[in-house]
């Protein structure tokens, strides 16, 4: 009889619909390609895989699922033209899920200074 109440609860469809994927979007403010977006939980020494399927066009975004749970990420962009990349740490992407990479060296928002190598 106790699992008669949820099993009722599903036959109304909004109820029992999953969440839709949590998602980052990288926006490209630079004059060059973006050619690597790596993304680690800020609790993580490691970056794993490359997540772009694509490279970033010029003035272009992408949008990529997130890998796992929790909010705080690290976010490393690679640009295509010169060996350079941009580092955002411990970002909350459930807050704000959009990373903009202006060339400049710098967050568009945010107080940490990201480093270029």
């Amino acid at each position: 009889m106790r699992h008669l109440l949820p099993a009722l609860l599903c036959t109304v469809p909004l109820l029992c619909s999953a969440a839709p994927p949590r998602t980052v979007t990288i926006q490209n403010r630079t004059a060059n390609v973006l050619r690597g977006v790596y993304l680690s939980p800020a609790s993580v020494d490691a970056w794993g895989p490359d997540r772009a399927t694509e490279n970033v066009r010029i003035k272009g975004k992408l949008t990529l699922p997130l890998p796992g749970p929790g909010c705080r990420w690290d976010v490393r962009v690679l640009l295509g033209n010169r060996p350079g990349e941009q580092i955002f740490r411990n970002r909350d992407l459930c807050r704000n899920p959009v990373i903009t990479v202006d060339g400049r060296g710098r967050f568009q928002r945010g107080s940490e200074t990201p480093r270029w190598n």
